[in-house]
């Protein structure tokens, strides 16, 4: 590139930060630019030839580190998302690696939102990851029955709970009293780590 053209092409890449219609993707694209080209060596550099903050040109150029699929999406529309909302989308990706595919689908639908805040899409980013995160399938009770085979007892046991529902018929109070019974036999055969002290 001649040396005329090389100075053309800077200006060019200059005037880009006075064109408020640019979407902070075409700055970072332009920032990028700047350096590849050998105008600037730093983010400090392009700060001071654009005349804005060295934590705007940051933001920018965080953008580019969004996935490619995510960077196809920008470069199709490219006022799609501003720094902050990269930012959010960042964030999410980051805590939910494997959910790509949903969170593109989601900041595609931005297109129809363009007054979103930040915020907003990652309350919607979570929506729609948590329509597809599976239920815990429910605990089915066992039943314990009588000496006909009746039901007496239904027992569900989840996590660290043990929850017993008496069936009508059977006297409550004995049957908790010898369900104490047995979890006192119980307990004196156990043997648990002592408590740490604070």
């Amino acid at each position: 590139m001649a040396l005329d053209d090389r100075e053309a092409h800077q200006a060019t890449l200059l005037s880009n930060e006075t064109n408020e219609g640019l979407s902070d993707f075409e700055r970072a694209l332009s920032y990028r630019e700047l350096m590849s080209e050998g105008f600037a060596e730093t983010q400090k550099d392009v700060a001071r030839l654009t005349g804005c903050s060295q934590g705007r040109v940051s933001q920018c150029l965080g953008m580019l580190k969004l996935p490619p699929v995510v960077l196809d999406l920008l470069e199709k529309y490219p006022a799609l998302l501003s720094y902050r909302h990269a930012k959010v989308a960042q964030e999410m990706l980051d805590k939910y690696p494997d959910a790509l595919s949903k969170i593109t689908t989601t900041l595609d639908t931005l297109i129809d939102k363009p007054d979103l805040e930040p915020n907003e899409l990652k309350v919607l980013i979570s929506k729609a990851l948590e329509s597809k995160r599976p239920r815990k399938a429910a605990v089915e009770p066992r039943t314990i029955g009588d000496k006909n085979g009746r039901s007496a007892f239904k027992v569900r046991v989840h996590a660290q709970q043990i929850v017993i529902n008496i069936e009508e018929g059977v006297d409550v109070e004995m049957a908790g009293k010898r369900t104490l019974a047995a979890l006192r036999q119980f307990a004196e055969s156990l043997e648990l780590p002592a408590e740490k002290k604070a």
